[in-house]
């Protein structure tokens, strides 16, 4: 039966400098990989990923990572923020100018990205249709499939060539 060390105990590896291997454990994790998925990539065993997970250097990287990543993200929302503005303007400014069409259709692309990149998403329309058919339009429709042609409500038989 296998003893587990609390995660405290001195006779637990502690790590103190990450590695290269460490690094893509933190990786892997940050892109949502489960633990023992890692070990079974990288070819570890499953305790081995979890001393490193549970290590304090690893905890204090990885939350030092995880804030960057949020001011990373914080940035580039302001950006596209300030550039949905730009677009907006851009459009307006298509619409009153003349310009050649590859030019424009251009501009007004990239404008359309940037606001659905700022949440301002085109609104889809579906439309729906509902066909009802008789049986006499059934009919019809069988007769001009097998060569027979509906001309004002008589049935006129193809003339073989």
């Amino acid at each position: 039966m296998p003893v587990y060390k609390p995660l405290d105990s001195p006779n637990r590896p502690n790590i103190q400098r990450l590695k290269e291997r460490h690094r893509e454990i933190m990786r892997r994790l940050v892109m949502g990989q489960k633990a023992s998925g890692i070990a079974r990539d990288l070819g570890m065993r499953p305790s081995s990923v979890s001393i490193i997970i549970n290590s304090p250097a690893f905890r204090e990287e990885l939350k030092r990572l995880s804030a960057s990543a949020d001011d990373i993200a914080k940035d580039v929302r302001k950006r596209i923020d300030m550039l949905s503005i730009e677009a907006v303007n851009k459009m307006e400014q298509v619409l009153s100018e003349e310009m050649n069409a590859v030019n424009m259709r251009l501009q007004i692309d990239v404008a359309k990205d940037i606001l659905n990149r700022s949440g301002h998403t085109p609104t889809n329309k579906s439309i729906g249709a509902i066909a009802l058919l008789t049986q006499e339009d059934i009919e019809k429709m069988k007769e001009r499939m097998q060569g027979n042609v509906v001309i004002e409500g008589e049935i006129e038989e193809e003339k073989e060539t």
